[in-house]
């Protein structure tokens, strides 16, 4: 970056540079900024803000009733001194290990006034909205303040780095990817570490990354590898430069370090070797590999996905977000080729990226391509096997945006006359097609008066768990919003996580029930009802809750347990003696 952060300089003066104190003073722009990006976060998430208990992201109801539970365990951890790292409360009785799942703790508990007084489905779509927001107002400080001179430079890249496609896509309710507003303080924290303030900066560096870890670890190890990256691109243009700065910065690194981990360690223990934890998951990479022509061709997340006619069926909102535009991508590829310092090392940063992000068997349009695929040197090492290949178009987009900004400050550099503004509309005509639409939601279903009303307490002993007919799962995600809605005051079996399978490795949590319970009322039998019965012991059922409109659910499991009884607008069965 500049001088400041001791790294090949754009062209064109560093506020550092030129007017340090000046430099750093708020200014009215500044707050028009931050505004913009609160603008521009709300209208993502308008079609939420109506009704946030009753509407979820169509593309992905099931995080978004996982997320909505974890803002609730966030504010109960709170509330009821909980363990922050393990619950029992779901998959019960055997229970997740939340440090090794997708727990966005830190911002659970900020919110956690909001969880309680309005609901985790408010906090939930607020929290998707600050996270896009607060992503670009951190990369706008930090731009403005150590990258380029010109705030509408840093605007600009800081904009892309909140509300690139990719972005949008994780907006479908995986905010623990769409929580970068601490990554800039940390990237910055990494490369302008100098031998005079090392101490204090490392220890400063610690905490944001302890920090970091508990708003997501996946974003945490994502920043590392773009660090590594951006550090070797750097040497390879500049060696010995490289190799002075990095002298200077290691025992501000190794400070951070050890902050870090003094932080984290049993927060890191719990990961690895706590109750409930795993070794790697065995995705579906094929499926979570990003496909060349992806980058080339707009998804539905932005503006110019609707501008063509395109079909979306069977397209990945969430995971594919891959869309840049060839005229961005030329953009990155003049810096790579005729670019000097920070330009070309950020173009060059890019590669790795991209060759990560095409997975292990690189495709465009479904069909192999014969190129190398890196991603299969790295896919077996740990936690790059429980990170999917898509997600690698994260710290693409953030070194795409950052270089953005030093493109268009580099604008200035062009002299009198028309040829800045011209550059400049260019930047912007290569941005129109990316600008972001609000999120697609639909409706789902209400809670039931018998879960908000309190009136589960009348069925459920202390302690033992409620369980919902469906259980929970990834498709039938609305017994997570029941336990969530009642603050968690009762456990339930199966839910949407991530658990050890019978070889160590992690895979989403199995029917811990046998089928019984949703097969036709009429095939149930002698040996079903057995089945049920042992269901009941094994997860230490309570109570058992089928919504009244749902009358097949209710004959299938009156048939199994004999009659229920009506409570509100559920059918309720009493469990396990």
């Amino acid at each position: 970056m500049t001088a400041t952060v001791g790294l090949p300089r754009p062209a064109g003066p560093a506020p550092s540079a030129a007017a340090p104190g000046r430099s750093r003073r708020a200014r009215p722009a500044d707050l028009l900024a931050v505004l913009g990006y609160l603008a521009a976060g709300l209208w993502v998430t308008a079609r939420l803000w109506p009704d946030p208990a009753g509407r979820a992201a169509s593309a992905n109801a099931g995080d978004t009733a996982l997320f909505e539970w974890n803002l609730a365990y966030a504010a109960r951890v709170v509330t009821h001194l909980d363990d922050p790292f393990f619950t029992p409360l779901m998959n019960a009785p055997f229970g997740v290990n939340v440090m090794a799942n997708t727990t966005v703790l830190l911002p659970g508990v900020v919110l956690s006034p909001v969880t309680l007084v309005a609901g985790p489905a408010v906090s939930l779509v607020l929290l998707i909205a600050l996270s896009l927001a607060g992503t670009a107002a951190a990369w706008y400080h930090v731009l403005s303040r150590h990258v380029v001179a010109s705030r509408a430079a840093a605007f600009v890249g800081a904009a892309f780095c909140g509300f690139a496609p990719v972005m949008l896509g994780h907006s479908n309710a995986h905010p623990h990817l769409t929580g970068q507003y601490l990554v800039p303080f940390i990237v910055r924290g990494v490369l302008a570490m100098r031998r005079e303030h090392r101490w204090r900066d490392g220890a400063v560096l610690g905490l944001l990354l302890a920090a970091q870890a508990f708003v997501g670890l996946e974003i945490l190890f994502l920043t590392a590898v773009g660090c590594v990256v951006f550090l070797a691109a750097h040497a390879a243009t500049s060696h010995r430069e490289a190799c002075r700065r990095s002298v200077e910065a290691l025992p501000g690194w190794l400070t951070g370090a050890g902050v870090a981990f003094v932080l984290l360690a049993y927060p890191l223990w719990t990961f690895f070797f706590g109750p409930q934890s795993y070794r790697g998951i065995r995705w579906d990479l094929a499926r979570y590999s990003t496909d060349a022509s992806a980058f080339l061709v707009p998804g539905p997340t932005a503006i110019g996905g609707h501008l063509l006619p395109l079909d979306w069926t069977g397209y990945d909102l969430t995971e594919t977000g891959a869309f840049f535009g060839v005229p961005l991508l030329a953009l990155v590829g003049y810096a790579l080729v005729a670019g000097r310092g920070l330009p070309r090392v950020l173009a060059a940063s890019t590669l790795p990226m991209i060759a990560l992000t095409l997975g292990p068997s690189p495709h465009a349009q479904g069909h192999p391509l014969p190129i190398p695929a890196p991603y299969r040197l790295v896919a077996h090492l740990p936690i790059f096997d429980a990170t999917l290949p898509t997600r690698f178009n994260l710290p693409l987009a953030t070194l795409i945006g950052v270089l953005l900004a030093v493109l268009w400050q580099r604008t200035a550099d062009l002299g009198a006359g028309g040829r800045p503004a011209l550059a400049r509309v260019a930047l912007a005509g290569a941005l129109v097609p990316l600008l972001p639409v609000p999120l697609p939601a639909a409706d789902r279903p209400p809670i039931p008066r018998f879960v908000t009303s309190g009136h589960w307490r009348s069925c459920l002993p202390a302690g033992r768990t409620l369980m919902p007919v469906p259980l929970p799962d990834y498709y039938h995600p609305d017994g997570m919003r029941w336990a969530a809605t009642a603050g968690l005051e009762f456990p339930i079996p199966q839910g949407i996580g991530v658990v050890p399978g019978e070889d160590g490795h992690g895979e989403l949590i199995r029917p811990t029930a046998s089928g019984v319970w949703t097969m036709p009322a009429g095939e149930v039998g002698g040996k079903e009802r057995l089945q049920a019965r042992r269901d009941l012991a094994r997860l230490d059922v309570g109570c058992v809750v089928v919504e009244a409109h749902r009358g097949d659910l209710a004959a299938t499991v009156t048939n199994l347990l004999g009659p229920g009884r009506r409570v509100d607008d559920v059918w309720v069965w009493d469990g396990a003696g």
